[in-house]
């Protein structure tokens, strides 16, 4: 196996298929919490590709922030669940910061003729490399070198966390495997968290290869949703309950090199600009950002959250539909938007409420410093992307006033007409329950106007399809 340590930076195609064991035939609700790989300073997820049968919810834990990936089947099939998760993954290696091994040593003891020096309080930075090396130290059986480390670094003052991921083996193919390791991350007020792996003797305090990749941090995790169970101990691997007890999991990763994406090129000189549409789905053009963004394949059923950071700046709905939506106090669902490819959003919209995936859909996601990057290389795309967001906006006040001042038939007509197709009038793929979420009604009101005297004339209601047939009378409904 090859060793890619030694690289400064290294592109990983990444598959992982998990296989949940037979269940029970009386079982009713089988859910799965698969703990996702995500971003940090070490690692950039570029693409990510999701094959899960059932509807899927992006989730995180709340106390540890790690990404959660929660599949909720009732009525499951007896003979259990798989489902695959593609990832591709740039690592870049961690540059330790500056201290040698003769500054972490053990301080020489002063000689007895000499004065007694007033004790000074002890750099955190040594103290903290002391205890990673004297944790890699030959120990009793049964002791693990990572929980050595935490609890000398518990007496020491030191905040420390653990951390769960995968050393990657690499064959001289390219092909490889990825083996469940463990190491630590030490706080420090001047560095930030440092990464210290006791079970390497290679990588001093804040070093990481690009031969490791992280998983979650923290022990004793409460998952979102709650489980049922326990407390995990760690989330180094998927986790199952059906009908609120533990089930098996079973999880194989395998690891292929991918050509390193370029980090910079010089900018074309195209003869014509390209629109915001053709720059924010071209690969091309995306892979040239630094880092490129990631890239999000959901099926229709998925849920996008955004309740943790910004850091998400820009949603770029490149394939399929995404609606964008909003929880009341009262617990009812109203449709703010529903945003077709090519579109996009900004990651603001998802702190109200999530952005719920229509059709299968390929999500890229950007953050501020990629827009302005993509901004300095297309100056002409700034105004763009203004004009785009300024007609959302106009959007939204003209929804707003039909909500405040007109009535629920008036905002029913104004929803039908902005959903028909040109050409037939038909109203496809959109439920009596989602109109109801459009136009911030029940579905028995909705049900009862389309099928009442109002709309008689206009539209026809079809098995699993609406047609409004007369527009021209839904437009002298909303200017009367």
């Amino acid at each position: 196996m090859a060793n890619p340590h030694s690289s400064a930076r290294l592109t990983l195609r990444l598959l992982e298929h998990v296989t949940v064991a037979a269940l029970p035939p009386a079982a009713r609700i089988l859910e799965v919490w698969y703990p996702l790989i995500g971003d940090d300073p070490h690692q950039r997820v570029l693409d990510l590709a999701l094959d899960p049968e059932p509807p899927v919810q992006l989730t995180h834990d709340p106390e540890h922030g790690n990404p959660l990936l929660y599949l909720r089947c009732p009525g499951p099939s007896p003979a259990g669940l798989d489902f695959t998760v593609s990832y591709l993954i740039q690592i870049c290696a961690l540059v330790p910061p500056a201290v040698t091994e003769e500054e972490a040593a053990e301080p020489a003891l002063p000689s007895r003729f000499a004065a007694r020096p007033e004790p000074a309080a002890e750099d955190p930075l040594r103290v903290a490399a002391r205890l990673l090396r004297a944790a890699r130290a030959p120990h009793p059986a049964g002791q693990d070198r990572v929980d050595v480390l935490l609890e000398r670094c518990r007496r020491a003052g030191l905040r420390a966390r653990p951390v769960v991921g995968h050393r990657i083996l690499i064959g001289s193919g390219g092909d490889g495997i990825a083996v469940a390791h463990r190491w630590v991350e030490l706080f420090l007020p001047s560095q930030g968290w440092l990464p210290g792996d006791p079970g390497c003797g290679a990588l001093p305090l804040g070093g990481l290869g690009c031969d490791h990749v992280t998983r979650s941090r923290g022990r004793r995790i409460l998952l979102q949703p709650v489980q049922q169970g326990r407390r995990l101990t760690s989330l180094s691997a998927p986790y199952g309950e059906a009908d609120g007890r533990r089930v098996q999991v079973r999880s194989q990763l395998r690891a292929t090199v991918h050509p390193d994406l370029p980090l910079d090129a010089p900018p074309p000189a195209p003869e014509q600009l390209p629109g915001l549409a053709e720059v924010l789905t071209d690969d091309r053009e995306l892979s040239r950002l630094h880092p490129p963004p990631r890239r999000l394949r959901l099926r229709a059923g998925a849920s996008l959250l955004q309740d943790r950071s910004l850091a998400d700046w820009l949603f770029v709905v490149a394939r399929g539909r995404v609606r964008l939506t909003r929880l009341t106090v009262s617990g009812r669902r109203l449709e703010l938007e529903s945003v077709a490819a090519p579109g996009v959003f900004t990651g603001a919209r998802l702190r109200g409420g999530p952005a719920e995936v229509v059709e299968e859909a390929e999500v890229r996601v950007l953050s501020r410093p990629q827009v302005e990057q993509l901004a300095r290389r297309w100056p002409h795309l700034a105004v763009e992307l203004a004009e785009t967001l300024s007609r959302r906006l106009s959007d939204a006040e003209e929804r707003l006033e039909y909500l405040a001042y007109h009535s629920v038939a008036d905002r029913l007509a104004l929803a039908l007409l902005r959903h028909r197709r040109g050409e037939d009038g038909l109203v496809d793929d959109v439920t009596h329950q989602e109109l109801a979420d459009m136009v911030g009604a029940s579905r028995e009101t909705v049900t009862r106007l389309l099928h009442g005297p109002v709309f008689r004339g206009a539209v026809r209601v079809l098995p699993r399809r609406i047609q409004v047939t007369d527009p021209a009378a839904l437009v002298e409904m909303l200017d009367g």
